[in-house]
């Protein structure tokens, strides 16, 4: 989280799994035959690189490059999947840490119903960051899950609207409950100004992030001088141009967030006598990502 897309890997909202091939037109003045059938079992796998990795506004990976990677089996609407980025979270904190975890791995299922020009998401996803600092060295275990639920309405074939709502009982582990709102939008530019199999479109999403008030409390049994900043709920957006080549997506985007000052210390539970740097991480910054989607049934 404190990401990837993840759109969370994370989005970071989500992934774009759906490949498309277009028919050839015949001479002959006969009905196209119909396209074959989705499978009822399938798998979506893909992978990507980045400038830098942020999530809901903030980076995790100290706006250096990293990379990502998902595998995502599926039973017609129902799904489960397994997703690892690379991050690099605070860890220059005397005495208490977040943690220092090499990556970020993410375990979801859900189910995607589509009714009309509607498409849902109902699902729950659980972020693991391995390698924690021990509690000897002051760090904790900052593993936690969020249930979600997304809502996509098709206005027309290029236009679509959407929502997210993400909701967790214990948000990074700091005992505290949080919530993220978005809405969200797409706008697929028409194939009629890119050669075949090249694409474009354009999307942007706002968001609010609010988390409990009051001093946050590390894990039990981790004996620490210091009990937790307030932490700050704030609002974040993004709008980025993307463009498509049969299965490969390059994504160019700006996101930024309403944190200020010291919030983005409180953010991360940081020394603030040493993560002045921190400040740097709530602020808007602009981030490459060039990434593929394939789905088993389509390799040939």
């Amino acid at each position: 989280m404190r990401k990837t897309g993840l759109t969370a890997i994370l989005g970071a909202g989500a992934f774009a799994l759906a490949l498309s091939g277009q028919a050839l037109a015949a001479d002959m003045p006969v009905k196209a035959a119909p396209a074959p059938a989705a499978p009822d079992w399938d798998i979506a796998f893909g992978g990507g690189i980045m400038s830098d990795y942020i999530f809901r506004g903030i980076t995790q990976s100290n706006h250096g490059a990293t990379g990502t990677a998902y595998f995502e089996p599926h039973y017609k609407e129902l799904y489960l999947g397994v997703a690892g980025t690379g991050i690099d979270f605070v860890s220059a904190c005397p005495g208490y840490c977040l943690n220092s975890p090499s990556a970020e791995v993410d375990l979801y299922g859900g189910w995607r119903p589509t009714v009309g020009k509607w498409s849902f998401d109902l699902g729950y996803i659980y972020y693991l960051y391995p390698k924690s600092l021990p509690a000897a060295l002051g760090g904790f275990t900052s593993d936690f899950g969020e249930v979600y639920g997304k809502a996509t309405y098709a206005v027309t074939d290029a236009l679509s609207i959407g929502g997210a709502i993400y909701y967790s009982p214990n948000l990074l582990n700091y005992h505290k409950a949080s919530e993220y709102y978005e809405i969200n939008a797409k706008y697929v530019i028409p194939s009629s100004y890119f050669a075949k199999d090249w694409g474009a479109y354009i999307s942007g999403a706002y968001g609010r992030f609010n988390v409990d008030k009051g001093a946050t409390t590390f894990s039990s049994g981790v004996a620490l001088p210091f009990t937790g900043f307030s932490i700050p709920s704030y609002n974040t957006w993004n709008a980025g141009l993307a463009f498509t080549y049969k299965v490969f997506t390059l994504d160019l985007r700006y996101s930024d967030t309403s944190i200020h000052g010291n919030q983005c210390i409180e953010f991360w539970n940081a020394d603030p006598n040493v993560a002045t740097s921190l400040n740097n991480w709530c602020k808007g910054a602009f981030a490459a990502k060039l990434s593929f989607d394939v789905l088993a049934s389509q390799l040939k």
